[in-house]
């Protein structure tokens, strides 16, 4: 299936079809059928090919624990490529992050800031089912340049005057201390190993998020969703 993904259960599909996804096919059980009548009426209006199939069938094609018997085929989405740095002004970059689940939710999360996203060579797979699954249909809605080297997102960001903001525990300053306005590049870190040493060419702002509690770091889904909104919040509140 080059140039298509998976999309699983009937809520994911719902929301990649609203995201502008084009739908290809969609198998279905007859469990799901009365479920999701609705929406296999609508993927039909839209041109996609229903097949009925057993329950057997719908777990081979996904991998959820709990198959929700409709399993959608989509054409991937468009790339941006490195033009997202050129047309947009607030831009998170997800450094080599590992885990499905918290690519998905920083897409996801970007699509609700409005920003755009970078994905660093090494990250997982965004077209991948446990990604599209969290991201609720976000790959769709905003632009995304994946399979990126450091050095040429460096480039980039300076020749259209980025601040490159990189999360990290031991930066000097708190998030909120940083001027999150103007064109900005949020940079957060692989899981593990947290961001790249390559971005100390860069000469960038190191920022952390204040944990006065217990916890020793914060999961990159949720340090990416902190910065944003507070770069949201700034934004907002910048005089006229």
């Amino acid at each position: 299936m080059s140039g298509e993904l998976l999309i699983e259960g009937g809520r994911s599909v719902a929301e990649a079809l609203g995201a502008g996804a084009h739908i290809v096919s969609c198998f279905y059980t007859d469990a799901a059928s009365g479920r999701w009548q609705s929406l296999l009426q609508e993927l039909e209006r839209h041109g996609a090919q229903l097949i009925c199939v057993t329950e057997r069938v719908t777990e081979t094609l996904g991998d959820t624990v709990t198959p929700q018997g409709l399993v959608a085929v989509a054409a991937a989405p468009a790339e941006a490529g490195p033009s997202v740095l050129a047309e947009e002004r607030l831009v998170l970059v997800a450094d080599r992050i590992s885990d499905p689940g918290n690519l998905g939710t920083m897409l996801r999360t970007a699509a609700a800031i409005g920003a755009a996203v970078v994905l660093t060579a090494g990250c997982v797979d965004f077209t991948g089912p446990k990604v599209v699954r969290s991201s609720a249909g976000a790959i769709y809605s905003i632009p995304v340049w994946s399979n990126a080297r450091h050095a040429e997102v460096i480039a980039r960001a300076r020749a259209e005057g980025y601040r490159l903001v990189v999360c990290d525990s031991s930066g000097p300053l708190a998030h909120y201390e940083v001027d999150l306005t103007g064109a900005t590049a949020v940079v957060v870190g692989n899981e593990a190993h947290g961001p790249a040493p390559d971005w100390l060419a860069a000469d960038p702002v190191f920022a952390h998020i204040p944990m006065p509690g217990r916890a020793e770091s914060l999961n990159a889904a949720v340090a990416a969703a902190v910065v944003l909104y507070e770069s949201l919040r700034q934004r907002r509140t910048e005089p006229c």
